[in-house]
């Protein structure tokens, strides 16, 4: 084996290794912004998710602000998606993986806080994290986050993705095809 295959192999596991360690950084600190806002928007109006933070279940606090969860965990899945599209590793792998990193981790926290708070055998808690509902929704938000966020042309300006397809799509230096006279160009200044 050549040694630029191996080099490009250990540079794609470490790219995996740092999307996976981004991604469970990610989530940890969207779990701590959920508690630390808990106190600051308790009071706003709109749909509350129930046992969003388990660790607060006995004191009824456990609820928080639906668009904060969206937005916290919206955050999440973009910040995957832009680490893939980065580091050229196909979308629909990449973010089913890291969506299913986001998913252990809460898991694993929802676990774990059921069975500090609730003093039930473990195997319990991690049955009854099972069935918690905003570790679903998070995993599906972030996942979806990912997915747009992974796009290709997703944070170019318009305008180099224009160029980018007039490059491709000329036959002659001076004749265009029907693709690329169907660019929507921009104004003409006066």
């Amino acid at each position: 084996m050549d040694r630029s295959r191996t080099t490009g192999r250990a540079r794609a596991a470490l790219e995996v290794a740092l999307l996976i360690v981004g991604t469970l950084v990610a989530v940890i600190a969207a779990i701590g912004w959920l508690y630390w806002l808990r106190i600051v928007v308790s009071n706003w109006p709109g749909p509350k998710l129930s046992q969003a933070l388990p660790l607060d279940a006995l004191s009824s606090r456990d609820s928080v602000p639906l668009v904060i969860f969206v937005v916290l965990f919206g955050g999440v899945g973009t910040l995957m998606g832009t680490g893939l599209r980065r580091s050229h590793i196909r979308t629909t792998p990449g973010v089913l993986g890291l969506a299913a990193v986001v998913w252990v981790v809460l898991y694993v926290a929802n676990t774990i806080s059921l069975f500090t708070v609730r003093q039930i055998p473990f195997l319990d808690a991690l049955h009854q994290a099972l069935q918690l509902a905003p570790t679903y929704l998070a995993t599906a938000i972030a996942g979806i986050c990912g997915v747009i966020a992974a796009r290709p042309g997703v944070g170019r300006p318009l305008a180099h993705r224009r160029s980018a397809l007039e490059s491709t799509s000329t036959t002659s230096p001076g004749k265009r095809t029907v693709a690329a006279s169907r660019i929507p160009q921009p104004p003409a200044s006066r």
